[in-house]
């Protein structure tokens, strides 16, 4: 659906959904804002401070990666004391793809229950 909805749509859906996975991204805080459960796959930088602050309804998912993978630069730096290193490997390769598939399946339990 990416790139196919216009934003009022993208919201209907979301608010219809059961449970929404995805990266630390502008959908995934609308669908928060909607009250629609949400698995988020956050980088550590990241999710403290656009986490979700709740745990009932939202789940989270933290690579603990602080190195490029390529080149070994410090990544939480960049923007602060040193520039991006020009590599744009992912930073969440280490996140549990079981863990992940476990908390969508726990939270469409709960989200159906809730929903009727």
């Amino acid at each position: 659906m990416a790139g196919e909805l216009e934003l009022g749509e993208l919201a209907a859906l979301l608010d219809a959904a059961s449970v929404m996975l995805a990266s630390d991204s502008g959908p995934r805080h609308l669908a928060q804002a909607l009250g629609t459960p949400t698995v988020g796959i956050f980088w550590v930088g990241n999710v403290f401070n656009a986490g979700p602050r709740g745990r009932g309804l939202h789940r989270i998912h933290m690579s603990w990666v602080t190195q490029c993978p390529v080149c070994g630069a410090d990544v939480t730096q960049v923007g602060w004391t040193a520039p991006h290193c020009g590599h744009d490997d992912t930073l969440i390769k280490g996140i549990a793809v079981a863990d992940v598939v476990q908390d969508v399946r726990d939270l469409t339990a709960t989200s159906l229950l809730l929903r009727g």
